[in-house]
């Protein structure tokens, strides 16, 4: 299972803003293989203790809303999670959460 720093770590650093919007085959299993099984966790409802603090609740939102784009392109499960993920980044916003974040990583709330 994967915490908040691994997801962190790969999607801002790993993967990076090239990555971010370039996609592809290749990123798309990467992306399923290492999180899907975290993926349906979080959308089951296991991983709330992520929103407790700014950056866990980043990569909960990185999880719930971009992870799906990629590892469900072209299909609804790619917007499944929007809901979950749109109250995440809403309650963060709320807390000012965003505004502990760097950019370029703070787009994603």
């Amino acid at each position: 299972m994967a915490n908040p720093e691994d997801i962190l770590a790969f999607w801002l650093d790993e993967i990076g803003p090239d990555g971010w919007y370039s996609g592809g085959d290749a990123l798309d299993a990467k992306i399923k293989d290492r999180f899907e099984d975290d993926y349906r966790r979080a959308c089951g409802g296991a991983l709330s203790l992520w929103l407790t603090y700014p950056s866990g609740t980043l990569a909960y939102v990185i999880l719930t809303d971009q992870f799906p784009r990629n590892m469900f392109r072209g299909s609804a499960d790619s917007f499944a999670a929007d809901g979950i993920s749109m109250a995440a980044a809403k309650m963060a916003i709320s807390k000012g959460w965003d505004q502990k974040i760097d950019e370029p990583a703070r787009q994603f709330f």
